[in-house]
Order: structure tokens, then C-alpha cells, then sequence
């Protein structure tokens, strides 16, 4: 607060005045909030537990964790390797067009194998489709499938403006560089990925906007697989729902129910793929990838990345390396990350004292229903049978200090 000034003058300044007054934006940071007090906090911690020496018979996850830490740390290995390990991933993926020019085999291509591959290594698989698992909208005891529009290299909102937009220029000056850097010909990167880049703001043109998804209702379209596969024909559904989900002992059927979020979507992916060439649509996704793997990188390839992003957030500097290399291993391993936390650092005391206070203010609320006389006994009862079934989710799951199931989530 400050309250130097009067809040019928301006309220915002005597609410929040005083934080601005006292902060400075780090210039590798594009926002401060009140909550980076705590993540920055949280970051240093994580630090000291990657830093930790392995401990005999640690758990294999954190033997992982921690090294994946350590060697995104070694930048002089990183430095001498350059991008071969990067150029020869490419290659395993099935190759960036604009690298391998004639050699590059269309034939070769279908974008579904393409993304079983991604998923086998790692890397993004919802350039075209993205899907996951959440809660029914409808029926919060269960879970479902659920399909949705394609995540974009940028906002849809800079996409659908075309090549005069700031921002797309921006991405494309980015993209063809890294390309360049990769050894592509300026000239030939030019070419295709401004192909491949039109291809994107056509993507973005099926989608729908921010403004469009509020009305959850519109989202939530349920159906089984087998009544999906009669509508959108050309992608094999049981095929790429398991091959991108590929979770051990389980396989997805015909009769699985799925909510597809935007079915229009579907439908004019499938007409935009049919008459796309093959190699633009490759261009697309293996810059997707190369943009995700960027950090991973060389130093050169990272300053121009932080050149990109200078123009998009307003960072002004990269973040000091075990910073990156505490966001890059706890990314890739986030249960792993989350049971070493709160082995050294939760407090089960606090854990105990906030399971108090929402069993307390869940008994006050039913206490209070059972109470009031403007309800009906019909809604009365309802909402009684609402708020009995009220479940409390604090701070970790148990699971998370069960070694066996740690180990079982990461056996591949």
C-alpha cells in the first residue's frame, strides 16, 4: 500500500503503490509478481536439492533429476558438442526439410509417425492436436480424454495479422536464423519457412479465438472413439491416441469416451492437411521443435533466442544458468522434483494445521446449510449431498514419498 495517496483519488496507487515503489524488474524477468517472492524462494531450494551429492541407494528418479541438472550446468560440454547430437535427433525424427534439401524424401513423411516419434523422444506432440487428460466438466468423478485446437509457435491474435505484424516478423526472423545456424542456406531457410510459417497463420485461422472459449458449455463435446473415427476419417484415432498417451500396460479402445473441444477444428485440420505439401507441413513441426529445444543448446543459439524474446516479453537478459537448468530439470521430471521437495522441505506440521482449518470451515458450511431458512429441503438436500462429498487436495499426495511408485511412474 501507499498511503501517501488517497484512495478516492486513485485507488490503485494506494493499493499497490507501495510494491511498486519498491520494485525493480530483474532484467531477465519480463513481470514481477507478490507470488515470485515465493517462486524465487522455491527455485533457490530446488537448487540445493539438485546440487546435492547422490546419495547411495537414492531412489533412480533423483539419480536422474540430478543429473539431467548437472549436465544441462556443463556448457562447455554443451559448447564442444555443438549440434551434432541435435542434428543427428533431427535426422532420428525424420529431418528438417530446409536442412536436408533434395535428400529430404516426402514420401518418408506422415505427420501421426511423425509425432509418435516426437513422443518417443520427448519432445512437443500438440502442434496439430493437443491432448490430455482431465476431469469430466460434467462429472468431476471421473476422468476423461480430451482433444482440443493445436498450441501455436505464437498467439493466434499475432498469427491472424499476417507478416505485417510485429511479432511474426519477429518469429520468422528467429526461426530462419536458427536454421541458418543450424548450416541451412539463408536464402533456401527464407523461402520454406516463410512457407511454413503461412501454413501456421492458416492454422491459426481455424482456430478460435480467446474470446470464443468462455462458453465452457460449447466446449464440452462427448463421444467414443468409434463415433470419432466415423467422423474425422483420416486420422487412425486408436492408433495415435496410444502411440501418444503410450503408458505401459494400458491400451485405449474403441468404446473410450472423449470430449473433443472445438469438433469444427478437426474437421478443417483435415482439409488444410490435404492440401498442404508434405514438406511444409514438416518445416512446421520441426521448427516447433527446434524452438523447444533451443535452451538445451549453444550459446549462440541461446543469444538469439534472448534477442527473440526481447521483443516479445521485454527480457532483457538470460536467466543465470542453474536457473534454466533448475526450470529444465524440474520440466522434465516434475514428480521426481516435487518428492525430493517436500522430503527436505515441507513442513507436516502446516500440512496438519490447513487440513484442520478446511475440515473446520467444511463443517461450519454444512452446519450453516442445515440452518437457513430460505432454501427449500429439496436444494437444502442437494446441496448437503454437494458438500459432504467436498475433498480436500493439500500441499502433496502421499504417493509422492512411495519410492515403488515413484519408480514405477518413470520405468521407461
Amino acid at each position: 500500500m501507499d498511503p501517501s495517496v488517497h484512495p478516492c483519488d486513485d485507488f490503485y496507487k494506494f493499493a499497490c503503490g507501495g510494491f511498486l515503489k519498491r520494485t525493480i524488474i530483474p532484467d531477465d524477468k519480463s513481470i514481477v509478481i507478490s507470488f515470485n517472492l515465493i517462486s524465487d524462494k522455491v527455485e533457490e531450494q530446488l537448487r540445493t536439492i539438485l546440487e546435492e551429492p547422490v546419495k547411495r541407494y537414492e531412489p533412480k528418479p533423483f539419480v536422474l533429476l540430478k543429473k539431467l541438472y548437472n549436465v544441462c550446468l556443463n556448457t562447455e560440454a554443451i559448447e564442444q558438442e555443438g549440434l551434432k547430437t541435435a542434428n543427428l535427433l533431427l535426422r532420428e525424427i525424420g529431418g528438417w526439410p530446409v536442412l536436408e534439401g533434395a535428400a529430404w524424401n516426402e514420401s518418408d513423411f506422415d505427420w501421426k509417425k511423425t509425432m509418435y516419434k516426437f513422443r518417443e523422444h520427448g519432445l512437443p506432440t500438440y502442434n496439430f492436436l493437443l491432448m490430455y487428460v482431465g476431469v469430466d466438466t460434467k462429472n468431476s468423478s471421473r476422468r476423461m480424454l480430451n482433444f482440443d485446437q493445436g498450441l501455436l509457435s505464437i498467439d493466434r491474435e499475432y498469427l491472424t495479422q499476417g507478416f505485417d505484424d510485429e511479432m511474426v516478423k519477429a518469429y520468422y526472423d528467429y526461426i530462419v536464423d536458427t536454421a541458418v545456424l543450424f548450416g541451412a542456406n539463408r536464402k533456401t531457410a527464407m523461402k520454406e519457412l516463410k512457407e511454413s510459417l503461412e501454413f501456421e497463420m492458416e492454422l491459426a485461422s481455424i482456430t478460435i479465438p480467446k474470446e470464443e472459449r468462455r462458453n465452457l458449455s460449447s466446449l464440452y463435446n462427448p463421444m467414443t472413439i468409434k463415433e470419432l473415427q466415423e467422423r474425422y476419417t483420416t486420422i487412425p484415432w486408436l492408433e495415435y491416441i496410444n502411440n501418444i498417451l503410450s503408458v505401459p500396460n494400458l491400451e485405449v479402445t474403441a468404446d473410450e469416451v472423449v470430449d473433443v473441444g472445438v469438433p469444427k477444428y478437426i474437421y478443417d485440420l483435415e482439409i488444410l492437411l490435404a492440401q498442404t505439401e508434405k514438406r511444409i507441413q514438416a518445416n512446421y513441426l520441426m521448427s516447433y521443435v527446434v524452438s523447444s529445444i533451443v535452451s538445451c543448446l549453444t550459446k549462440e543459439l541461446r543469444d538469439r533466442e534472448m534477442k527473440y524474446k526481447e521483443i516479445t516479453d521485454g527480457t532483457r537478459a538470460m536467466k543465470s544458468r542453474w536457473k534454466e537448468c533448475v526450470d529444465t530439470a524440474t520440466g522434465g521430471m516434475r514428480i521426481a522434483a516435487g518428492s525430493l521437495y517436500v522430503r527436505k522441505y515441507f513442513n507436516e506440521k502446516a500440512k496438519k494445521t490447513a487440513k484442520t482449518l478446511v475440515t473446520d470451515l467444511q463443517g461450519t458450511f454444512i452446519d450453516l446449510l442445515k440452518q437457513i431458512d430460505w432454501m427449500d429441503e429439496v436444494t437444502r438436500k442437494h446441496a448437503l449431498e454437494k458438500a459432504h462429498a467436498m475433498v480436500s487436495h493439500i500441499a502433496y499426495p502421499r504417493e509422492l514419498l512411495d519410492n515403488k511408485k515413484l519408480e514405477e511412474h518413470y520405468v521407461d
